[in-house]
């Protein structure tokens, strides 16, 4: 399981991710699959884009 490249992740920031993996793996949970939940719950660039989109056109009704 890749933590992150060099360039990217710091060494105290692998081993702290290394360190929550761990913990999760040795009480019984999948690592791999509680990563990609995480990586679910963040919103793509167009969701977030449609979002604030929808806020501020209701808030443009709403003053007019």
């Amino acid at each position: 399981m890749g933590l992150g490249g060099i360039k990217t992740v710091t060494l105290a920031e692998a081993r702290a991710m290394a360190q929550k993996y761990c913990e999760i793996a040795r009480s019984g949970g999948d690592p791999l699959e509680k990563r990609r939940l995480e990586s679910q719950e963040v919103p793509t660039f167009k969701e977030a884009a449609f979002a604030v989109h929808l806020e501020k056109s209701k808030a443009r009704k709403a003053v007019v």
